[in-house]
């Protein structure tokens, strides 16, 4: 993912936002809804050169 601006990256985590796992993460103390295994995915997809 090298080369995004922090306004790409923010829209990126804005479009993963889901909000059943806010409120699941708003239980376990997180102010994200992001899920995070999601996020790991969409990383490594980003980062195969396939």
């Amino acid at each position: 993912m090298t080369g995004m601006t922090v306004d790409e990256l923010m829209a990126e985590l804005a479009s993963l936002e889901d909000p059943r796992m806010r409120t699941v993460n708003e239980k376990h103390g997180d102010d994200h809804g992001v899920n995070l295994t999601k996020l790991r995915g969409h990383r490594e997809a980003a980062e195969d050169p396939a």
